[in-house]
């Protein structure tokens, strides 16, 4: 047994690393198709809410809607730190003008200073959103919400809804700072980042594969 130990432990570890190189392949092209469709939505023309179809064709599409916000059934997405300062996402429902309600998150403030709550109508121009669905790592990283004392870390749309007593969409809105505006809370760009570094992580988990099969090699076959 303790001969064959190094050979079976190296047969999984290969496998291991082979199995995380192909994840990443996946990985990249699922993450180039959502590159693409983010470019692709976003440059198109403002939509009404009229126009809304679903979130799997409209999402990152922008959004022009007039209506006034609902500050009695306005939250806080809590843990938001922005250029290392901690903060909050303040999200507030919008009413609609045809009586729809819609969830806004109106930008970035800090926990320790007041923002600002337009009074009445307002126009906005807002890219549309999915909610949140956590991964295995984002259970480990992200708290858990705690709707009963309106504490909430993450955008669990239909939870939230239920919460607020609104009927349920599945999407919501990111308000997009246009006018530059340095006010609290601040929007922030229109434009989306999306980090795609999964090529680096398939040359790296292959790499590691090909090292290991090329030390076992001469190690326990080459004379």
């Amino acid at each position: 047994m303790k001969k064959l130990f190094p050979h079976i432990f190296v047969f999984f570890a290969f496998i291991t690393l082979i199995f995380l190189g192909t994840w990443q392949v996946f990985r990249r092209e699922e993450k180039e198709a959502l590159i693409a469709k983010i470019e692709r939505n976003i440059n198109t023309k403002i939509i009404n809410l009229a126009d809304y179809k679903n979130i799997d064709s409209d999402e990152f599409k922008k959004m022009s809607v007039t209506g006034s916000y609902l500050y009695d059934k306005e939250f806080s997405l809590l843990n938001k730190p922005f250029n290392g300062k901690p903060g909050q996402y303040v999200i507030t429902p919008l009413k609609e003008k045809s009586g729809q309600i819609i969830l806004v998150n109106r930008g970035w403030a800090p926990t320790d200073k007041d923002y600002e709550k337009p009074p009445g109508k307002v126009t906005i121009t807002a890219i549309i959103r999915a909610g949140q669905k956590l991964n295995a790592m984002g259970k480990l990283i992200i708290l858990n919400n705690i709707p009963e004392k309106q504490m909430w870390f993450w955008l669990d749309l239909p939870r939230i809804y239920q919460t607020l007593g609104l009927p349920q969409k599945d999407y919501y809105l990111d308000l997009i700072n246009e006018t530059k505006s340095t006010s609290y809370p601040f929007a922030l760009p229109a434009k989306i980042v999306i980090y795609n570094e999964h090529l680096i992580y398939i040359i790296t988990w292959y790499s590691l594969a090909l090292v290991l099969a090329l030390v076992y090699y001469f190690r326990f076959w080459k004379k």
